[in-house]
């Protein structure tokens, strides 16, 4: 009987503590930071949020496929260190990740926005070399909905 307690216990602390925190912070707080390696606050525009975390697969002999991960928020709110696990699990798979922040909404409108997020691709497009990427093999991933998780996947192409 106090071993059925003891472990009801410890399951009802567990809940309690999970709730507690956001399901992204659970979600990063479970993920690997074997297997890459992340540079941090890489600068592509002048402001405080115009940096991307780069994720960089660990041992990785050739160029490889570059995914630029912009995440949801309702251009109100977010940050790249939120996805970290989205990072890592693309990384893992041999890919080079570019998680980029952007000025939020209302210190910017909307176009202002969409300037940040195509001078970030603009960004991995030329930095993509360096971290180990092949400019020729970008994609952008969109988180458009985050309370439904859905994302939308563009090719992008480098002009010609």
């Amino acid at each position: 009987m106090g071993r059925k307690v003891l472990i009801s216990s410890a399951l009802a602390t567990t809940l309690a503590m999970l709730t507690a925190c956001s399901s992204l912070g659970v979600l990063n707080g479970v993920t690997s930071s074997a297997g890459y390696v992340v540079h941090r606050d890489v600068a592509y525009g002048p402001g405080p949020r115009q940096s991307s975390d780069i994720y960089v697969p660990a041992g990785s002999s050739t160029p490889t496929a570059v995914v630029v991960f912009f995440y949801g928020g309702n251009w109100r709110e977010g940050s790249k260190a939120d996805y970290r696990f989205v990072a890592e699990a693309l990384a893992a798979r041999g890919v080079v990740v570019v998680v980029p922040d952007y000025r939020l909404f209302p210190e910017v409108q909307y176009r202002e926005i969409l300037r940040d997020s195509a001078s970030a691709v603009a960004w991995a497009m030329a930095q993509a070399p360096k971290y180990g990427g092949d400019a020729e093999q970008i994609r952008a991933f969109l988180q458009v909905r985050p309370e439904v998780e859905v994302l939308v996947v563009c090719r992008v192409a480098p002009s010609r």
